[in-house]
């Protein structure tokens, strides 16, 4: 059952059932409705944007191969047509290509990879006008986690820090930081879909990574094991495996939304509590699919 079956339209009819039996036979159907891996919402508008006009990642784009400026889309949030533009300050989408997970955002990137995924595993965000949801008169729903919002929130704490950057992304370690410092969240750059996984999976993986894991105060190689390797996936953590080692690089947010914590080389934690050392929003609260 998708998350939004419930949430009734004008029609009495639940969003689901509305948005798909609108589908013209033979277009595609870029995602199921309300299911993990479809186009997660983010509002806002670009210069290119607005009503009845979504963003979707360049990156995203090229990868669907159907999608181009100016297509239209039978969207099932808020619920009508709306036309496709390009925003590159959206996140792109998260794929895999054999064996390893890789988060493309660059259009260029994605004409280089795209002949090699063998699976998507997320399309990345889409970006719709809150007009068009007063428009439909459709309930406004949890958004994701931006810059544009961290950054107001590292503001009222800090407008010193804000201005740094205003212009820039945090490096991890920066973002790390910055979130021990003054209690605002993790920035969503480094952000995974953490509320999408198990509290048992959850304490399954940081153990795992305390018992196996070798972090040397950048990246983190870890065995291959297939419930390991499924929960990265869900959690959309770009990685590389290469003769039975996991890789993830830049994984110092990572291990702290664990309560993981490096010690003279040695990863140590609270066994009988894996929760997060640092504040952490959900990253994909509503996904917003959308077919053609």
């Amino acid at each position: 059952m998708g998350r939004l079956e419930k949430i009734k339209g004008k029609t009495g009819e639940s969003d689901e059932a509305s948005f798909l039996k609108d589908i013209i036979a033979g277009r595609p159907v870029l995602a199921h409705p309300s299911r993990k891996g479809g186009f997660r919402l983010r509002y806002g508008r670009a210069r290119n944007t607005g009503l009845a006009a979504i963003g979707l990642n360049p990156a995203t784009m090229e990868i669907l191969g159907f999608t181009a400026v100016g297509t239209q889309l039978k969207v099932e949030l808020p619920g009508k047509g709306a036309c496709v533009a390009p925003v590159d300050s959206i996140e792109g989408p998260t794929v895999k290509i054999g064996e390893s997970v890789v988060r493309i955002d660059g259009v260029e990137e994605a004409c280089h990879l795209k002949d090699k995924i063998t699976e998507i595993l997320d399309l990345g965000e889409i970006l719709i006008d809150y007009g068009d949801f007063l428009e439909n008169n459709h309930v406004l729903l949890p958004a994701a986690y931006s810059h544009e919002w961290w950054l107001a929130e590292l503001e009222r704490v800090s407008k010193k820090e804000a201005l740094r950057f205003k212009r820039r992304m945090p490096t991890p370690e920066e973002a790390v930081f910055l979130s021990e410092r003054y209690g605002v969240p993790l920035h969503p750059k480094y952000t995974f879909l953490w509320d999408d996984l198990s509290p048992e999976d959850k304490a399954f993986f940081a153990e795992f990574i305390v018992k196996n894991g070798n972090f040397n105060g950048k990246n983190l190689h870890i065995p291959h094991e297939r419930r390991v390797k499924r929960i990265l996936e869900d959690l959309l953590v770009p990685h590389r495996v290469k003769d039975g080692i996991i890789f993830v690089e830049d994984a110092l947010p990572l291990l702290k939304c664990l309560n993981i914590e490096s010690e003279n080389g040695r990863l140590k934690a609270n066994l009988a509590w894996f929760g997060s050392c640092i504040n952490v929003r959900n990253k994909a609260p509503t996904s917003a699919n959308g077919a053609s």
